[in-house]
């Protein structure tokens, strides 16, 4: 029986992708980098996953996973979180939130759609966050923009501004 927070080495084979990613640049450049680091020094953190099913999902450390795959490892150490759908957004949430280094664009459209997914206001959404709605309100109309704004501004060519 898997107790909650405790970490297990799971057999990658068994991992699918998170069903609602936060990030669509899992395979940039900068993850041959952090294969190199994994390689060299081996996993600093485990991922988080959850069961469903026989199987499991990822809800933090896609990137480290791919890693590992890009590394052909057969097992990878996971914390196993008992979590629903609107937890599991929550977490990515806050797992990737307050990285610099995620695609405004990417993050608007998660937003939005954890939004919709948990029947949430932009005002409930803002506390949830710890930001304020002025911020939550700025990351979501990025999807209003023309397509080739929506692409400037996820290709860091043009600011959110």
């Amino acid at each position: 029986m898997t107790t909650q927070n405790q970490i297990e080495l799971i057999d990658i084979s068994l991992i699918d992708e998170p069903e609602h990613a936060m990030r669509s640049d899992v395979h940039d450049d900068d993850m041959i980098a952090l294969s190199k680091s994994i390689e060299q020094f081996g996993l600093l953190q485990p991922i988080t996953v959850r069961k469903v099913g026989d199987r499991y999902e990822v809800i933090a450390g896609h990137r480290r996973l791919t890693a590992h795959k890009y590394l052909r490892r057969q097992r990878i150490a996971a914390i196993v979180r008992v979590a629903d759908d609107v937890t599991t957004d929550a977490i990515k949430v806050h797992e990737n939130l307050y990285r610099a280094d995620v695609n405004p664009v990417d993050q608007a459209s998660f937003l939005y759609e954890y939004m919709q997914r948990s029947n949430l206001t932009i005002e409930q959404l803002a506390e949830q966050l710890n930001r304020t709605v002025s911020w939550v309100l700025s990351r979501i109309q990025i999807l209003s923009y023309p397509p080739y704004l929506i692409e400037f501004v996820g290709e860091g060519k043009l600011s959110m501004a």
